[in-house]
């Protein structure tokens, strides 16, 4: 059980710094649209 919870954890801190640092070298609107179907594609 730890191990899910901490993989999980590690996922999303990776996902979240990917985010940043795309912001940076790409336009944010783009990453704005990435990230909200990233996130509906989760949800389902």
């Amino acid at each position: 059980m730890r191990n899910k919870v901490s993989n999980i954890i590690v996922l999303g801190m990776i996902l979240f710094l990917y985010n940043i640092t795309v912001d940076y070298f790409v336009d944010g609107d783009k990453t704005k649209e990435d990230t909200r179907t990233l996130y509906e594609i989760y949800d389902e």
